[in-house]
Parts: C-alpha cells; structure tokens; sequence
C-alpha cells in the first residue's frame, strides 16, 4: 500500500477546513436550528484550520507547544461538529453541557502535554472516542430517520468517524513501538487509511450541511405552499360566491438572496409558477436558486 506523509495530510486537512468554515459562512438559514448548526460547524472548522495549518513553520511537527495545539483543535472541532450536527438534526443539545464536553478535551489534552507525544497521542484518541460517540448519539436521527438523502450521509458519516475512533484507540493501546510526531500510534498501513480519512473529512462535512440544510429549507418552504394552496382549494367558495364552484391555486415559491432585486427573485418564483401550471395546475413549485 503507498505510504502517505500524514504531516502534509494534516496540513491539507487544515486548509480544507478553512475551506469548509467559509462555506458555512457563507451560507444561511432562516430556521434557528439550522442556523445555529452552521454557526456553530463554522467555528469548529475554524479552529481544526487554524491548529492544522500550525504544521506549516519549519520544523513544528516536532515542537510539544504544536502537537498539544492539533490535539487541542482535533477534539475541539469533533465536539463542536457533533453538536452542531446535532442541532441541524433537532436535538436540543444544552449549551453549558457542550462548553464542558469542550473544555473537559482542552483539559485533557493539557494534562498530557508532560508525558510527550506518547500521551498526547493516548490522549487524543481517548478524546475522539468520547466526541465521536457523542456526535454519533446527537445524530441518531439523520441514520434512522433523515430529512433528506445528505443528513443520512452526514449520520452514516459521524458513525464511521465513532467506529474508527474506537479502532484508534485499540491500536493506540497496544502499541509498542516509538511515538510519533503526527501522534498516530498505528501500523503504517493503517496510517495511510486513516489519514486520508481524516484529509477529506472537513470538506465533505460541510459540503454535506449545506447541502442537507437547502433541501431542508426547500422541504419547508414547499410544506410554508402546500399549506397555502390546501387552505385555497378547501375554502368554503360556494358561500362566499354564492355559485357551486371550485377553486385551485398553483404556486411558485423561491428565496430571496441577501442584496438581490426583488425584480429578480420574482422571475425566480414567475418560473416556478408556470412550471406548476405546466404539470396540470394545483401543484406546488419550488425554487432555491438564491439559497
């Protein structure tokens, strides 16, 4: 199998990271569960990016002060991650009850840092079973019942993360040999997986939360329609008209983007509109160009 230099995989992690954070930046939602996921999501990435991209001064790799800061950022971001994933799927995650999650890892990490990357490296992967698991637990929905095809992915994905978390620790435990500076205690094979694993994984989070949270914003505004069109088709219209008939609406519904034309956004919903008549009128059409 190649063998795969994880310090640069860090480093690429990190920069992904960063990546993944502005994206999150950028995005938004008008829903406060989803809005505080992404908000929360961002500053986790922001601080895997910051600690990873540490790696990037001659020679830091080997500095103790460096390898406590990745440490420190690892956990920090899987806790933070895994709760705002655990907000994005609806659960109500108590804010001092994740700050001490957060700062129970910087203790950890901290407590470690005198017995070198040996202990950092037992540290770490105690800690990435803890906030795996525990993201693991606050996603449960997003596995057995998901809003959209991407929240299961994003669950399927914390419980990969959960499982090899644990598989980690087991060869951390049982290693024998002398310690690394990238503070993963495993056969080089082993490595190489896991680094790439660990490369992707910021990227591919937040590419999948933005993408789950506008199919969600999609789902509601075509559930915020479907209401509106019901409402019209069940109004009692014999009585306000005095004449037996029936009455339908279609409707087209889109977003407007922050500092667009309202002119634009009503071509958007125009579009849709006439897509909806097109199918046979009485139907709902949604369009998240601007999300």
């Amino acid at each position: 199998m190649l063998t795969i230099d994880v310090i640069s995989v860090y480093v690429i992690c990190g920069a992904g990271a960063l990546i993944g954070a502005a994206m999150l930046r950028l995005a938004d939602s008008p829903q406060p569960d989803a809005a505080a996921a992404l908000h929360i999501c961002n500053r986790g990435l922001l601080v895997l990016g910051v600690s990873m991209l540490s790696l990037l001064l001659p020679g830091s790799a080997e500095l103790p002060l460096v390898q406590v800061i990745i440490s420190m950022g690892t956990l920090v971001c899987t806790a933070m991650c895994g709760w705002g994933l655990g907000r994005l799927a609806g659960e109500t995650v108590p804010t001092g009850a994740m700050v001490a999650v957060i700062g129970a890892m910087v203790a950890l990490t901290l407590a470690a840092m005198p017995f070198g990357p040996h202990g950092l490296s037992i540290a770490v992967a105690l800690g990435l079973v803890v906030t795996s698991l525990l993201a693991m637990w606050l996603v449960r929905r997003m596995v057995v019942a998901p809003r959209n095809l991407s929240a299961r992915v994003l669950g399927l994905l914390m419980v990969v993360l959960g499982f090899s978390s644990l598989l980690r620790l087991y060869f951390t435990l049982r290693y024998r040999g002398a310690p690394h500076s990238h503070l993963m205690l495993m056969p080089v094979e082993a490595q190489s997986l896991f680094a790439v694993f660990y490369g992707v994984l910021p990227i591919v989070v937040s590419t999948l939360q933005m993408v789950s949270v506008n199919a969600q914003l999609r789902q509601n505004l075509d559930e915020l329609a479907e209401r509106l069109r019901l409402a019209i088709a069940d109004a009692p219209w014999t009585k306000i008209t005095n004449e037996a008939i029936d009455v339908t609406a279609s409707v087209g519904v889109t977003l407007v983007e922050l500092g667009e034309s309202l002119d634009d956004a009503l071509r958007r919903a125009d579009a849709a509109l006439y897509r909806a008549k097109r199918e046979g009128r009485n139907p709902v059409q949604v369009s998240v160009e601007a999300a």
